[in-house]
């Protein structure tokens, strides 16, 4: 397919589209400049981001980005990089979507099949991480995707992406378009102790009243394992309904009284589970026997003090709120935001501060950081991410709320209320010289 180089008829909103056949689409119906091609991978979309970056002023501007052909982990940290660029050259990225999937003709008449299955739910947590506009979900813009090849919408769809964008009606950041939450109507049965099938288990039984027993984890004991907590409260279901197995599991005779639980009392008022509902990691109160220790090695991503307190200029940071952050990732990972130890102290840990999980399940920092990053391929890549969760956190927002007399102090608060580690008075006077020096 051509290069499409179009110009934009409507010059007030300065919105422009990059990338593959869905960029496409939004540039031919809609009219507006940008580079665009079908069928290239997200490298090649990076590509032309800095070469739209380099023909046009693209400060202030709205660019909609088809972020490429999906092809494997890599594409988690492409589009990370594709986000960058556009933020790096002043833009406002907006990330389409995908469709379900599906057989795409081809110009000799067969027919390639595209699998984009998951696609969706990577792609939100990227801009969830990112901070970016997420279109969400293309499908629910233009059902007729369905019909058609699973990946392209019809004009009237990429007219409609091209008006939400122009008049700012997309979602809040990260989180897609307002529709994109289904009803739960139906638990089905789960294949494996995790997933979104076990997050609808664990839905029910909290509507219910069981919230006690499935533990303090997750979204109020709702984290998608089916671990020790869940089985207890799935024992108590079986007792107090008289099933005939009463052993913990999420058996077909479980699972169908619960449907009915749920068809009788809580229809339409629950919403179905996604893998963004799975937390990444261990099951709750039990030893760790997840992926993430099982997978994970430590790399190298060394990134740059002052690239870093650049970036926390953007979030707001004052001097002595960026060299109290500093100093602490000096001393937890020496810049290295790759960092990844499997047994540090009762747990694995990693990242720019060391974030920590225990094996009794009752501290997941360090899971959760990597489910904000993007999961296990991208977390050690995404150093904006591992910052980003850390200010998410209750004490990163009170220790952006505060201000501190000198960079000493804002590095002692962090310590003390973040860091918490042995011989912790020791750690204060280290980091506080080294606040010092990066003031």
């Amino acid at each position: 397919m051509k290069i499409l180089e179009i110009i934009l008829e409507d010059e007030s909103k300065n919105i422009y589209a990059v990338g593959d056949s869905l960029a496409v689409g939004v540039m031919q119906t809609n009219g507006i400049k940008g580079n665009a091609e079908g069928g290239i991978p997200p490298k090649e979309v990076l590509n032309r981001i800095n070469i739209l970056a380099k023909t046009y002023n693209l400060k202030g501007a709205i660019v909609i980005v088809g972020t490429g052909v999906p092809n494997g982990p890599s594409q988690i940290d492409l589009v990370n990089n594709q986000i960058k660029a556009l933020k790096d050259a002043g833009a406002i990225p907006v990330i389409l979507g995908t469709g379900p999937g599906g057989n795409v003709p081809r110009k000799d008449g067969g027919f390639n099949k595209i699998d984009l299955t998951g696609l969706n739910e990577k792609l939100e947590r990227i801009c969830s991480t990112n901070q970016v506009k997420f279109t969400g979900p293309l499908i629910k813009i233009d059902p007729s995707m369905a019909k058609g090849d699973g990946v392209h919408m019809g004009p009237a769809g990429y007219k409609q992406v091209y008006n939400m964008v122009k008049a700012g009606q997309l979602g809040a950041v990260g989180t897609g378009n307002k529709e994109e939450s289904e009803p739960l109507v139906k638990i089905e049965m789960p294949t494996s102790d995790r997933g979104p099938a076990c997050a609808d288990i664990q839905k029910v039984l909290k509507a219910d009243g069981y919230g006690e027993l499935l533990g303090p984890f997750g979204n109020g004991g709702v984290d998608g394992i089916i671990g020790k907590y869940t089985r207890n409260a799935i024992k108590t279901f079986q007792e107090k309904n008289k099933l005939e197995r009463i052993d913990g599991n999420p058996s077909a005779e479980t699972v169908g009284a619960l449907n009915a639980l749920l068809n009788s009392k809580y229809k339409d008022k629950l919403t179905k589970s996604t893998e963004k509902d799975v937390v990444l990691g261990q099951a709750p109160g039990e030893k760790w026997h997840g992926s993430i220790v099982g997978k994970q090695k430590s790399g190298t991503n060394f990134v740059d003090k002052n690239t870093i307190r650049s970036y926390l200029e953007t979030k707001g940071f004052d001097k002595n709120q960026i060299a109290g952050w500093l100093a602490n990732i000096a001393q937890e990972c020496s810049f290295n935001f790759g960092v990844y130890t499997p047994n540090d102290v009762n747990g694995p840990g990693g990242g720019c501060f060391g974030f920590h999980d225990t094996f009794d399940g009752k501290v997941h920092n360090f899971t959760d950081m990597v489910k904000a990053c993007g999961g296990e391929n991208a977390w050690q890549s995404n150093w904006q991410g591992q910052l980003n969760y850390a200010l998410s956190t209750p004490a990163g927002q009170q220790y952006k709320a505060q201000k501190f007399p000198t960079p000493a102090k804002a590095s002692e608060w962090w310590v003390r209320n973040y860091e918490r580690p042995g011989q912790i008075e020791l750690r204060v006077a280290q980091r506080n010289n080294l606040a010092t020096q990066f003031a």
